[in-house]
């Protein structure tokens, strides 16, 4: 099976809200979710994994 993966544009968010910030900040140590500033971070990553 194939993972399917998402991506959002949250930083006007991310700019108004301390509280998304330190969720981002934790949800990014881990290898399930990933908060990235470009597609090309994402594409980064994604071949590493690969």
């Amino acid at each position: 099976m194939r993972a399917r993966h998402r991506r959002a544009v949250i930083s006007r968010h991310l700019e108004a809200s301390s509280t998304l910030r330190a969720l981002v900040h934790e949800s990014s140590r881990s290898d399930h979710v990933w908060f990235v500033p470009d597609v090309d971070t994402l594409d980064s990553l994604l071949k590493a994994m690969a």
